[in-house]
């Protein structure tokens, strides 16, 4: 397991004994005990592929609310998209 899913997986942990929600404060936090450099790039996950196993299991993921807050959610289908295969190509002279 990579540390930036240690780090989500911990935040995920928290999160789950009340509210979902959570502010960069706690990730700092949390990365701090972790021993983790950059706090920042924790809730940047670009594709579901970047989740952990865990969240995939659990059908869990990552919602950016603004102005640092954050918000576990139900339902990866619902922010990140499969994106179809490209149909056509196109050829470019130079």
């Amino acid at each position: 397991m990579s540390n930036k899913h240690r780090i989500l997986e911990a935040l995920w942990q928290h999160c789950q004994k009340g509210n979902y929600q959570f502010d960069n404060d706690l990730v700092a936090d949390i990365c701090k005990k972790l021993r983790f450099k950059n706090q920042f790039d924790i809730t940047k996950i670009d594709s579901k592929d970047d989740l952990p196993a865990s969240f995939l299991e659990q059908d869990v993921c990552l919602l950016h609310l603004g102005k640092g807050r954050h918000q576990f959610v139900y339902g990866i289908d619902k922010l990140y998209h499969a994106f179809e295969s490209m149909q056509d190509s196109i050829e470019w002279e130079l």
